[in-house]
């Protein structure tokens, strides 16, 4: 569904940053480095620190992805890649009952010079879930990027929770912050990097 207030991606203002990133969905805070091989050890690992939080039903959605940000971030910074989750009501409801899909990561090296990403399309999902956000590690506490917030409507697209669809960016300082598609219905910005730079996210840690 496109209209004024959901763009389509056609056109720079609304490609977050070139065709990857609109064909592969990705979460990025700029310029791809060269790849580590490093994402098999990095879902692994995040796979078993995650295995009691993916049994659990959190109350809420933010609940979810502040416990998820608490064992992922960590790992994020040690391995120096970003790692991401799909999160999943399981009540109907967007911000209620959710649970947390199995991490995936790219295994590129994160750097001041060179961003990093994550395809979070690639991360687990959760059965008898509806698909109501996603969530992932940031470096150097860097905020959301115009690519993150074009993977949630390009995600929500596929959701049908649409108009209530969030992302969530964790930061090594411990902050975790949310934007929800809603904000491009009730505050609109012409580009994806203007929710960026009018802060149309909020904090919730």
């Amino acid at each position: 569904m496109c209209d004024a207030s959901f763009p389509c991606s056609s056109g720079d203002a609304y490609s977050g940053g070139g065709g990857e990133v609109v064909k592969n969905v990705v979460a990025s805070r700029g310029l791809r480095e060269q790849e580590s091989g490093l994402e098999n050890e990095v879902i692994a690992v995040a796979t078993k620190a995650l295995k009691d939080a993916m049994e659990n039903t959190y109350k809420t959605r933010d609940a979810a992805a502040k416990a998820w940000a608490a064992i992922v971030q960590p790992l994020a910074d040690r391995f120096n890649t970003e790692i991401g989750s799909k999160l999943f009501t399981m009540d109907g409801n967007p911000s209620g009952k959710t649970k947390i899909g199995s991490p995936t990561s790219d295994g590129i090296l994160c750097s001041l010079n060179a961003g990093c990403e994550v395809n979070v399309r690639l991360g687990g999902n959760v059965p008898g879930g509806m698909l109501s956000g996603y969530i992932h590690t940031h470096p150097y506490n860097d905020n959301f990027s115009a690519d993150d917030i074009y993977a949630a409507y390009e995600l929500s697209r596929h959701s049908f929770v649409e108009n209530d669809f969030s992302a969530y960016v964790t930061l090594s300082n411990g902050h975790v912050y949310r934007w929800s598609t809603d904000e491009m219905r009730k505050n609109y910005q012409p580009t994806y990097q203007a929710h960026v730079d009018k802060k149309t996210y909020i904090r919730v840690q």
